[in-house]
């Protein structure tokens, strides 16, 4: 079991996170989830300082012995983020887990980050929105909610194999709507 810790303004100022990592040793590892595309101005210095705080977080985090994954949206690439992607993936984290949500677009959407992850040899896993649509700004599109457990499995199934040259894992998002669609 994980710890999962994570604030947007942490890309700043990553103290708190320094913290999160301490208590992450009583756990099995910890999960990242710091958002900074979501402070205001956005720009090439945040995502900069957001790697820099990532580096030394990783840093921590191993001098500790707690594996460190990070949790990013798909989208870095293509908002020009390409270069910091790999940095991130290269030396900030032991994997990465990755929100992708729009159904139907799994594989297109994890090209680079799992070309990147395969390259330097860090796991790569995949979150399925399962929360109904309407909750935080989701559509129908962004979320498996109607569709149920099973089309989620075989769209995984059908990422795994794409993707057979590395292991790829799976995680949903999130375990009171898993627990509904399971029933």
């Amino acid at each position: 079991v994980f710890l999962l810790a994570g604030e947007a303004n942490w890309a700043l100022e990553p103290k708190d996170l320094h913290r999160h990592i301490e208590q992450a040793t009583k756990w099995d590892g910890i999960v990242v989830d710091v958002e900074p595309y979501l402070l205001k101005g956005f720009n090439k210095e945040i995502m900069a300082a957001y790697v820099s705080a990532m580096r030394n977080a990783y840093q921590k985090a191993r001098s500790l012995g707690v594996p460190f994954i990070l949790c990013i949206p798909y989208f870095y690439d293509s908002l020009g983020f390409t270069a910091e992607l790999e940095v991130l993936i290269r030396d900030c984290c032991d994997g990465v887990t990755i929100m992708n949500y729009y159904r139907g677009q799994e594989i297109p959407h994890l090209e680079t980050e799992a070309s990147l992850c395969h390259l330097h040899q860090k796991t790569l896993e995949t979150i399925y929105e399962l929360q109904p649509p309407g909750k935080h700004g989701l559509k129908d599109i962004n979320t498996y909610y109607h569709l149920g457990l099973k089309k989620v499995d075989e769209n995984f199934q059908t990422l795994a194999t794409h993707y057979q040259n590395q292991a790829v894992k799976i995680s949903y998002h999130e375990f009171v709507y898993f627990q509904e669609l399971a029933e």
